[in-house]
């Protein structure tokens, strides 16, 4: 099997930091080629002072064409298991999403959302925005 490539890396330089929001919309597009597959995700971390993400879902979501229709994946940011300030992927596993063949200057738009809980939420970091070719 071989080993996925990063095609784009988008570096939140600084890191983006949501401090009180009460809803999250990262979205992003790029040019891919026409008969490949894709996978999606992003590189965030909580802080220690996060809060309003017990019971929140985020889900990345990613369609071909702006007419295309949205694949999605969703994860839960308040693992138990988390460890304060430490980088994770979100979603696991990943999303993928495939070009049809006969695409015409293929585009992938894609996106990080929590549009529909209208909590107050804050302390995610958002380190990269990550698309490879698979």
């Amino acid at each position: 099997m071989q080993t996925p490539r990063v095609l784009y890396q988008f570096p939140m330089n600084p890191e983006a930091e949501l401090i009180q929001v009460s809803w999250v919309e990262v979205t992003g597009k790029v040019p891919v080629k026409a008969g490949k597959k894709y996978e999606i995700s992003f590189d965030v971390a909580l802080k220690s002072d996060a809060f309003g993400w017990n019971g929140s879902q985020v889900l990345v979501m990613a369609k071909i064409g702006k007419g295309g229709k949205y694949s999605h994946k969703s994860a839960a940011l308040d693992a138990p298991t988390r460890t304060p300030n430490q980088k994770f992927q979100v979603p696991v596993p990943k999303l993928e999403i495939s070009v049809p063949e006969n695409t015409e200057n293929p585009e992938l738009y894609f996106g990080l959302y929590d549009v529909w809980n209208w909590k107050w939420k804050g302390g995610l970091v958002i380190y990269n925005a990550v698309v490879k070719e698979i």
